[in-house]
């Protein structure tokens, strides 16, 4: 076991998790956790930016979540094992770690798409820098996230002009 793991571990036990849970759940409906739906508590929970780090540490250690070439990558029981080693480091449902990396990945493409559309007439200069804090962070799936095919409607377009003119 890493160090980040067992520093998670040690400060989120099951116990202090539940505690949480129930505050959040006194403060924003005035209701004990009992009577609310544990998917309701956890969705009011954010996370930390500190959290978010720990799970992209332990998220790259586990290739078989995001490598398509992975021998255990379509082997759904080690996948989920491996969703449930993140999730048990962390202290959120699998649901929500499978939410979260969800989110992260498709921040990631959106951002890296950003860096490659340059708008005609840009300069050298005018490169975008992503300024997302976990960019630099998750550029480690670079090799593993392949841009969808585009298609062009330039050639529909000159066609049509062409039957005009």
């Amino acid at each position: 076991m890493k160090k980040t793991e067992k520093k998670l571990l040690n400060s989120h036990s099951k116990t202090q998790c539940n505690f949480v849970v129930t505050l959040i759940c006194k403060q924003i409906h005035g209701k004990e956790l009992g009577s609310l739906n544990f998917k309701t508590a956890v969705d009011q929970l954010s996370w930390t930016q500190e959290q978010i780090c720990v799970l992209l540490d332990l998220y790259e250690e586990k290739p078989c979540l995001y490598n398509t070439l992975h021998s255990n990558y379509h082997n759904r029981d080690k996948r989920r094992s491996a969703l449930a080693a993140l999730s048990s480091a962390c202290g959120f449902p699998v649901k929500e770690i499978e939410k979260k990396l969800r989110s992260l990945r498709a921040q990631y493409t959106r951002e890296k798409k950003k860096t490659k559309n340059r708008p005609t007439g840009t300069g050298v200069d005018d490169v975008y820098e992503s300024k997302w804090v976990f960019f630099k962070r998750l550029q480690f799936l670079d090799i593993y996230i392949t841009p969808k095919a585009t298609q062009s409607n330039l050639k529909a377009v000159f066609q049509y002009a062409m039957i005009l003119v």
